[in-house]
């Protein structure tokens, strides 16, 4: 058996019953943000600690990052009888490449509407052949929602393989053994390279094995890169398990030793079943981010 179909055959094992109304979304990077959360297939640096821990694997070079992410209400309905709470996220990353098996740290901050989550994580990678990378998350989270009212642990799963100088692919499965049940569900996207300026990126996935689209998602998103340095993208999104569907755009600057990222999102629901939004309003997210490479 090969080692992808031994992380599809852990599935057989498992099952998501999530409620979509009651969902604590995961925070995102700013880039993941500008995709709309498409990018378990990219390979990334910072965002290994968050999205696919087997992506670092492939960068030699570390670094340090802080983000902060602000999500307000617009459109507001008349409906609604209380205010909402806009939300803040602050995200922490500390990413090490010196060794052979690279890994890094993050700390997350989210505090809003949907509930309040302290977490601590912990990534490391290894790479299992010149083309392929296999990683772990341990996540420590002190959350308090409709979901949970606890501490708890998790794991995050996850293999990325370079098929070609044009092509890749990622699979990661969060929470495999279910410590909270709701936050289960399983990734798998591709990252395409059309030419040296655009570059095509979705991802697939749902938290319910044996119904899978009750809870489905997809994200879809377009990279344009200019001057060596610019990055712009575009990206929406469905998102059944949340309950959320929408756009998103950002632009990065990279250099040498430093990066600026930006991103705004607007999600709305897909029905009316959550007990924090009405179906008629949006949620805005702003997102902005500095990473120091060293």
């Amino acid at each position: 058996m090969n080692l992808i179909s031994f992380l599809f055959s852990i599935l057989v094992f498992v099952s998501g019953i999530s409620q979509a109304d009651a969902y604590l979304a995961d925070p995102l990077t700013t880039k993941l943000q500008s995709t709309s959360g498409a990018g378990v297939a990219t390979l990334h640096m910072t965002e290994s600690t968050l999205l696919n821990p087997a992506s670092v694997v492939f960068f030699n070079q570390s670094a340090f990052s802080y983000q902060r992410e602000t999500i307000s209400l617009e459109e507001e309905s008349k409906s609604r009888s209380d205010t909402y709470q806009s939300s803040g996220t602050d995200i922490i990353s500390l990413i090490d490449t010196s060794s052979s098996l690279h890994g890094g740290y993050t700390y997350q901050y989210q505090n809003g509407e949907d509930g309040y989550r302290k977490r601590y994580s912990i990534s490391l990678a290894a790479a299992i052949s010149k083309d392929a990378g296999l990683g772990l998350i341990y996540r420590y989270t002190d959350e308090d929602s409709s979901v949970i009212d606890d501490s708890y642990n998790q794991v995050v799963l996850g293999f990325t393989k370079v098929i070609s100088n044009k092509l890749l692919i990622g699979f990661t499965i969060v929470d495999p053994n279910q410590e909270v049940s709701d936050y289960f569900k399983y990734t798998g996207g591709i990252h395409l390279t059309v030419n040296d300026f655009f570059d095509v990126i979705a991802d697939i996935g749902s938290g319910d094995v044996h119904n899978k689209d009750k809870e489905s998602f997809t994200a879809w998103a377009l990279q344009i890169s200019s001057f060596e340095s610019l990055y712009l993208r575009y990206g929406q999104f469905h998102n059944k398990l949340e309950n959320r569907k929408g756009t998103s755009w950002g632009v990065s600057w990279v250099g040498p030793k430093l990066s600026f990222e930006y991103s705004y999102k607007i999600s709305e629901l897909i029905s009316n079943s959550s007990d924090t939004l009405l179906l008629t309003e949006e949620l805005h997210t702003n997102s902005l981010s500095l990473t120091m490479i060293f």
